[in-house]
């Protein structure tokens, strides 16, 4: 099963400056009248990579058309991992969209390996073309954080606010998860359908924030990897 999404923008800010409530007290004053949509919950994101961290390069370089692919899952970290999905971002130019495939109930913990997420994709019904990729992919980064949903009183923005971000070293043979780095920064993303994109200036205009090139996946590498 493949659920593809209509291709979207998603305007990034990372913030450094504000405090979390300071940040939420600006988005509830927005004149676009955004309100929570869905509870705060725990996002966990396993990225994957070549050997060569190409999709991270991608990114840096500014390719227009590039994927990623990364596992990702909602709830408690570690232990038994519950309804995870396989992401594939697309990106081409300044819109983006993802293919999510359904993946089997996994353990994360000191046994987990490049070797038990392969066969994880190979119980999967995923397209032979896709398989041929992630066969080349290792797990790279472990990303967790909290996140908070909000969506304009049009519905036609919704606004993500992304906290307590942590960074996982995942290696390919055994893991303690020890490796690990906490961020104090706070991303908020903007995320609308191309065709809302002349409405967008007035939504991003009142923030008093600026609009950067944000990629948790190059963040949490450049940590681990100094790939900057």
């Amino acid at each position: 099963m493949v659920v593809a999404m209509n291709y979207r923008y998603e305007r990034k800010f990372l913030i450094d400056s504000h405090s979390l409530f300071q940040i939420e007290s600006i988005v509830r004053s927005h004149p676009a009248k955004f309100e929570e949509s869905y509870r705060p919950r725990k996002v966990n994101s396993l990225y994957l990579d070549d050997i060569n961290m190409q999709n991270v390069e991608d990114n840096i370089a500014g390719v227009t058309n590039r994927e990623k692919e990364r596992v990702r899952w909602y709830g408690e970290t570690f232990g038994k991992i519950k309804a995870p999905v396989l992401e594939i971002k697309i990106k081409r130019g300044l819109l983006g969209a993802k293919e999510i495939y359904p993946l089997n109930t996994f353990s994360l913990d000191s046994r987990f390996s490049k070797k038990l997420i392969h066969k994880l994709f190979e119980a999967s019904n995923i397209p032979e073309y896709n398989m041929h990729i992630l066969s080349l992919r290792n797990p790279t980064i472990l990303d967790v954080y909290t996140r908070k949903y909000f969506i304009s009183s049009d519905k036609k923005f919704r606004l993500t606010i992304d906290f307590n971000i942590e960074y996982f070293k995942i290696n390919q043979l055994y893991n303690t998860f020890l490796e690990k780095i906490s961020s104090h920064n706070v991303v908020m993303e903007i995320k609308y359908d191309a065709q809302f994109d002349n409405e967008a200036e007035h939504i991003t205009n009142y923030l008093p924030f600026r609009v950067t090139k944000s990629s948790k996946y190059v963040s949490g590498a450049d940590y681990f990897y100094s790939v900057s």
